[in-house]
């Protein structure tokens, strides 16, 4: 039996190795700036990376609401887009669920709280899941919004998300680099709900 499941799943103890030791999987869909990482007891891991526009400016134009009448029109706001590699690294009793959400990159200092609240109010910016790989290589892309789990993995299964976020007072990358701290997302394992908290590296390498 045990051969039957190493001929099923012939890179099993690749994976075990690289859950070990925290090593996210390769993926093409990662943005050029790595943010940071962290693992949740073993059994989750989450890579926070940033997609950078060439000019390093954040500007764009985006849906806003204004106003208590409901008017909407489009404005300049600085957006940044993080996206964010999941894995189930260690949990094999059944799939790690990741319920909706609402994401926020904490800026906050020692003199004040702050958030970075994700963007909500354009379809073209809300979070989306870019790519699920399963297990024996079949992959799945999504190009919809949404729903009631982000997704749901099995053991060394994977996926890749984007979430545009309002970074209020960051007019380039750089600056949203120097003042996010980090990012926090929620996980479901055997019903109950977990916080995953990734922190963020700074610009001189230390977290």
């Amino acid at each position: 039996e045990d051969d039957k499941q190493k001929s099923a799943s012939p890179n099993l103890d690749l994976y075990c190795r690289m859950a070990e030791r925290n090593v996210k999987p390769p993926c093409s869909l990662e943005g050029s700036a790595f943010m940071g990482g962290a693992s949740l007891d073993g059994l989750v891991s989450g890579w926070v990376s940033l997609m950078e526009r060439s000019n390093g400016e954040t500007s764009r134009s985006v849906m806003l609401n204004r106003g208590n009448e409901g008017k909407r029109c489009y404005g300049p706001i600085p957006v940044i887009e993080l996206r964010i590699l999941l894995q189930n690294t260690g949990y094999s009793k059944g799939v790690i669920s990741f319920p909706e959400q609402q994401f926020a990159v904490d800026a906050s200092t020692r003199r004040k709280g702050e958030k970075m609240m994700e963007v909500c109010s354009d379809e073209r910016f809300k979070k989306r899941v870019l790519h699920i790989e399963k297990r024996g290589g079949e992959v799945v892309s999504q190009s919809k919004s949404l729903g009631q789990d982000m997704c749901s993995l099995g053991l060394f299964e994977y996926a890749i998300l984007s979430v545009h976020i309002h970074a209020r007072g960051c007019s380039t990358a750089a600056k949203f680099c120097n003042r996010a701290k980090k990012v926090q997302l929620l996980v479901s394992i055997n019903g109950t709900t977990r916080p995953l908290v990734i922190p963020f590296y700074s610009m001189n390498g230390q977290p």
